[in-house]
């Protein structure tokens, strides 16, 4: 998300989003993202003007019943389970370990995806 207010930018989203808008992350900035994502949350950033001013964590959790629906589904002969996630990549596998699924599709956007 993009906002202009009285001549102030304010940026809220992913680490690349302000890195597109010309906002650098220092290296302790990166070094909380990359723990972020390896513990599978995804990162949302704040920027005002050119300067990130604060960083957040957010986790999903794996939906209840979602690991007895998975194994259904193999129990079913389904054989290949593709994880498809709008997610970032350290996020969707931490998903995808969760459940025992070995495929996974991350940063799957609608626009990509339309014909």
């Amino acid at each position: 998300m993009r906002a202009e207010l009285d001549g102030t930018r304010l940026l809220v989203g992913s680490p690349a989003l302000l890195r597109q808008h010309g906002v650098d992350l220092t290296d302790e900035a990166q070094s909380w993202t990359d723990r972020l994502l390896a513990g599978g949350e995804t990162v949302i950033c704040l920027a005002h003007d050119e300067d990130l001013i604060g960083m957040l964590g957010v986790s999903d959790a794996v939906r209840a019943g979602a690991e007895t629906v998975v194994q259904q589904l193999r129990d079913l002969g389904v054989s290949r389970l593709i994880l498809l996630t709008a997610d970032a990549p350290e996020t969707a596998q931490v998903v995808a370990d969760t459940l025992g699924i070995t495929e996974v599709r991350s940063q799957a956007l609608p626009e990509a995806n339309s014909s």
